[in-house]
């Protein structure tokens, strides 16, 4: 019994509320605050299109200079006579192992550091960026249409 006075109780309740509420009317922002509202979002539209082209210019940029650096890296492998260490790796394996330590020492000292540092940290970049950008679009898809 007790629950079915409660369901007729709760029925009530919503009854009146809906009452109330049909009773009141539209609330409308004035003109001056729907008009500000209105820059802000164009403002921030702007905003977000001019971030949005920069971080995609420097994209284009790091990744032209990740391409650059990647080149220069071959180039100066291939000057600096790495591949014959590593031919001789495919060759003379059974040597490679029974002077392993000065074989690496070898490898590592003719390997262009400087140029593998910057390609890595050019890749690293652009990482970075194209996840700047992916989130960036995620966040903020509904202002870009």
């Amino acid at each position: 019994m007790t629950d079915k006075l409660k369901i007729a109780q709760e029925g009530e309740l919503e009854a009146k509320i809906r009452e109330i509420f049909s009773n009141l009317d539209r609330l409308e922002p004035g003109e001056e605050l729907y008009s500000s509202i209105k820059k802000a979002i164009i403002l921030k539209k702007r905003i977000m299109v001019s971030e949005f082209v920069a971080m995609g210019s420097g994209f284009v940029v790091v990744l032209s200079l990740v391409f650059y650096s990647t080149k220069t890296v071959f180039e100066k492998i291939s000057q600096s006579g790495t591949i014959q260490f590593f031919s001789l790796l495919f060759s003379d394996f059974k040597d490679v192992l029974a002077n392993w330590k000065s074989f690496s020492l070898y490898i590592l000292e003719s390997l262009p550091t400087s140029e593998i540092l910057l390609s890595l940290t050019g890749l690293f970049i652009l990482f970075l960026l194209s996840g700047i950008i992916i989130n960036f679009r995620e966040n903020n898809k509904f202002l870009l249409n």
